[in-house]
């Protein structure tokens, strides 16, 4: 923790797996810390965890064994090209599900090598077929399968969802990790200019706050506008119903450079609520 979309989908798939009765060996390269929120000791200890899991992947092999991993979008993409490099040698099926958008939106030497590592014995799969074609596009063919992230969604309790009274206030959402690069300040300035305005609009905030300036822009926020604004936190899985159940509009405006297909807009249109959101990734797709 706290987790983001690709490794909680990562999660889910691993125990779906093992459901099916299969073996699963996961090997975590996980640290502490997560892309929006980097500290000092993040690139050591991502160097001391990639070197133990790829030794680690080279004793977990045996005949007819697969290997899965998702490539990073990063700079840790050089270890995912470590990683794909010695798998080949010892796996007979390798699978690169791609999970970001970065490589496609700019071109990377380092997935070019990848690609070409034992093309023969890997398929890629894509998280919707514009990724696909973009992909190919720009690194030449492969064994490509699309598999959405819409199969990680729990289906949506539409029994109850309340029917808006045109009078009332236009309720905007957004549910994130709380952070400038998840689009935060554009969500905030929004609702400010919409209430500056004289739109009747309120603002509800859910998710973990990442950056302590976040946290006081929330307080400065619900001092100035009281219940117009409210911040729910971390959201389980059994609150999101609830949560999507008291918007109107769920805004997402990303910047994230490793934007892909997130869930919470699956969520939020699983919900039957509307979406507005910046045009990254895979989302002018969804």
């Amino acid at each position: 923790p706290p987790l983001h979309g690709a490794s909680k989908n990562n999660a889910i798939l691993a125990s779906k797996l093992e459901k099916k009765g299969m073996d699963v060996h996961r090997l975590d390269v996980a640290v502490p810390a997560i892309s929006h929120a980097r500290k000092g000791l993040y690139h050591f200890q991502r160097l001391m965890k990639n070197g133990l899991v790829n030794y680690k992947l080279r004793k977990k092999a045996q005949k007819g064994s697969v290997f899965y991993m998702v490539p990073d979008g990063g700079v840790g993409i050089w270890y995912s090209l470590l990683h794909i490099q010695a798998a080949q040698k010892y796996y007979d099926l390798l699978i690169l599900h791609h999970r970001t958008h970065k490589y496609i939106d700019e071109k990377s030497s380092v997935m070019e090598k990848m690609t070409n590592i034992a093309s023969q014995k890997t398929v890629h799969v894509f998280l919707t077929e514009g990724m696909a074609s973009r992909f190919t596009k720009m690194y030449g063919k492969c064994q490509a399968f699309v598999a959405s992230n819409a199969r990680f969604i729990e289906p949506s309790d539409k029994s109850t969802l309340r029917i808006k009274n045109k009078r009332s206030a236009l309720r905007l959402g957004y549910l994130s990790n709380l952070c400038r690069e998840k689009g935060f300040y554009e969500v905030v300035d929004t609702f400010k200019y919409a209430r500056r305005i004289g739109m009747n609009v309120t603002l509800d905030l859910a998710g973990p706050i990442l950056e302590q300036e976040i946290q006081s822009t929330i307080d400065t926020l619900q001092i100035n506008y009281g219940s117009k604004v409210r911040h729910w936190g971390f959201l389980k899985h059994y609150q999101k119903d609830l949560f999507f159940k008291q918007i109107d509009v769920f805004l997402f405006p990303t910047q994230y450079k490793l934007e892909a297909a997130p869930n919470v807009v699956y969520e939020a249109l699983s919900a039957g609520v509307p979406v507005i959101a910046t045009d990254r990734g895979c989302i002018p797709d969804i």
